[in-house]
C-alpha cells in the first residue's frame, strides 16, 4: 500500500494537487457494447445496453428511445430549469419533484446526470406511473 500512496503523492505533485475552487466534472459515456446490440431505427441506440441493464424490456426501448430523444437528444448531462423552478435532469429529464423518493433508493440529483443511473431512476418512475410522467408521448 505504501507504493500506492507514493504514486498518488507523485501524481498530486505533478498535477498541482486538488483545488477546492476547481469544479468537479462528471462524465457519462454510453457503454461501448450497446451500439452492436441496439435495434435499427433508434436515435439514441448508444443507450440501448444501459437501458436493458436498468430493467427496460426490448419492447419498451423504442418508446423510451423516443422519450430520450425528445427530452435530451441523447445527452446524459442535459438539464432544464422549468418556469416553476423545478429542474429536469438527464437522459429522460427526471423532474426534481422526484428527488425525495429517489434519495430513499440511493439516487441523488447528480446521479440523474449519469446515463445508466438516470435510466434506472426512469425505470423506477415508470414502474410507479407508466409513461404518464413523459406525456404527451412522442
Amino acid at each position: 500500500m505504501d507504493w500506492l500512496r507514493a504514486v498518488v503523492a507523485l501524481m498530486m505533485s505533478i498535477s498541482g494537487g486538488v483545488s477546492a475552487t476547481a469544479p468537479a466534472v462528471r462524465v457519462s459515456l454510453p457503454p461501448t457494447t450497446a451500439a452492436a446490440t441496439a435495434p435499427d431505427g433508434l436515435r439514441c441506440g448508444q443507450w440501448f445496453g444501459a437501458a436493458v441493464a436498468a430493467g427496460w424490456t426490448p419492447d419498451e426501448v423504442p418508446q423510451l428511445d423516443r422519450i430520450i430523444w425528445r427530452e435530451s437528444h441523447c445527452q446524459a448531462d442535459a438539464t432544464r430549469v422549468n418556469a416553476n423552478g423545478s429542474i429536469d435532469r438527464g437522459l429522460t429529464q427526471i423532474n426534481s419533484i422526484n428527488l425525495g423518493w429517489l434519495a430513499d433508493v440511493g439516487i441523488g440529483p447528480d446521479d440523474l446526470l449519469v446515463g445508466p443511473r438516470n435510466l434506472e431512476a426512469a425505470r423506477l418512475l415508470y414502474d410507479q406511473h407508466g409513461w404518464s410522467p413523459w406525456r404527451p408521448l412522442p
